[in-house]
């Protein structure tokens, strides 16, 4: 996977926040000599600490960087951008998301009145101009076009036609956008499967699919297992103490030293991922609020 990389990189990172990262991606990429990169994430959550406390990546990309609980991610955060080891790059969540439509358009820019009127304007590539059959104000949003896109998903064929359950975020964009997509996924189906059922994610856009169970733990899957809230609330315990610095024996003991995504998976304790599995096992599924969710998102 990593030979598809090159430093310097933009590499746009698909699922949002806890939801489908693509970690089995990310554990490759932090092990790999790749430096310099530009991580582009609508929501950006721990993933993030682990790209710069390896040298990984030096700028970001980003609508929210965060944690939600605990909230000890935004202190180290802006440490870390006042200290000049992160540059962070921050869109509005609809300006971000323009970026990579316009890119998977084929377009250098799209027209829009999100931003206007905010601080955003001045500090992106944001261009401002009278709009020629209103006379009204719109912002320009830049196209972006990652070098390289990582995607976590439910099931795909052989073929690299994708199916996500539940919000599909912005990973088709990020994928037509991208001039390289790598796909993992909890299982491989057959192609009579993406053929009966929404694919939601074409073929032609995907360079490599790859069958990795678990793939985004300690993160979840939606329709697989929940995320590992315990395991969040040690590793900010880590950073609250001692920073990004808090986190080297972390990046021993996860990244560097398991030979394998599947000894990395060892690594926690088989009650804690079958509990996070039996949680998702509980969650309420109602299709019909799922399907108007998706195509409102759409």
């Amino acid at each position: 996977m990593t030979d598809l990389i090159d430093d310097g990189d933009e590499i746009y990172v698909g699922g949002t926040f806890y939801s489908r990262t693509p970690m089995a991606l990310l554990w490759e990429l932090v092990r790999s000599d790749v430096t310099d990169t530009t991580v582009l994430r609508n929501l950006a959550s721990y993933e993030w600490s682990y790209l710069l406390e390896s040298d990984t990546t030096d700028k970001m990309v980003t609508s929210w960087l965060g944690s939600a609980v605990p909230p000890i991610i935004p202190d180290v955060m802006r440490t870390a951008i006042e200290g000049g080891d992160l540059e962070l790059e921050e869109w509005s969540h609809y300006g971000y998301c323009l970026r990579l439509m316009a890119a998977a358009m084929g377009l250098p820019y799209l027209p829009t009145r999100t931003m206007l009127g905010s601080d955003l304007i001045e500090v992106t590539d944001t261009v401002v101009q009278e709009c020629p059959f209103t006379g009204s104000d719109l912002a320009l949003i830049p196209a972006i076009v990652p070098d390289v896109a990582f995607i976590h998903a439910q099931r795909a064929d052989p073929y690299g036609n994708v199916q996500i359950s539940g919000m599909p975020q912005i990973d088709y964009y990020g994928a037509l956008a991208a001039d390289t997509t790598i796909v993992t996924c909890e299982e491989i189906v057959s192609e009579d499967d993406t053929r009966s059922g929404d694919t939601d994610i074409p073929y032609f856009c995907v360079d490599e699919v790859i069958s990795v169970p678990f793939g985004s733990f300690p993160h979840e899957c939606p329709g697989y297992y929940e995320q590992s809230l315990d395991h969040f609330e040690a590793y900010s315990h880590d950073l609250a103490e001692d920073g990004l610095d808090g986190i080297d024996e972390y990046l021993q003991r996860y990244f560097y030293e398991p030979d394998s995504f599947e000894a990395y998976l060892d690594e926690f304790d088989t009650r804690e991922i079958l509990s996070c599995i039996v949680s998702m096992q509980n969650v309420p599924k109602d299709e019909e609020a799922t399907e108007h969710l998706r195509e409102v998102w759409k």
